[in-house]
């Protein structure tokens, strides 16, 4: 498994320091029907506040930007394999 985000991850990884998380998310903007998606690098506290937000053209751009960030200063989590109650295994959908 990998300990960094890829383009395979970047949907449900996060890297954690504290009350902090860092994670990548996609963003439409105008012209939706264009395909003009956009995704971003955001930093946001346990409480949702955003911290921090980069914008990126595509994926590749965002993951070496979260990895030049956090690799080495912050947790890497998958969530898909936690298993103390959180995560994307546990959402009442599945």
């Amino acid at each position: 498994m990998d300990n960094f985000f890829n383009p395979d991850n970047w949907n449900h990884c996060q890297y954690r320091n504290q009350d902090q998380f860092a994670i990548i998310s996609l963003m439409a903007e105008p012209g939706i029907l264009d395909d003009n998606f956009s995704y971003c690098v955001t930093v946001l506290d346990d409480e949702n506040n955003e911290i921090f937000q980069s914008v990126h053209e595509n994926v590749m751009e965002a993951c070496k930007e979260i990895n030049t960030r956090y690799q080495d200063i912050w947790n890497f989590q998958d969530l898909r394999t936690q298993s103390d109650g959180s995560g994307c295994s546990t959402c009442v959908a599945h």
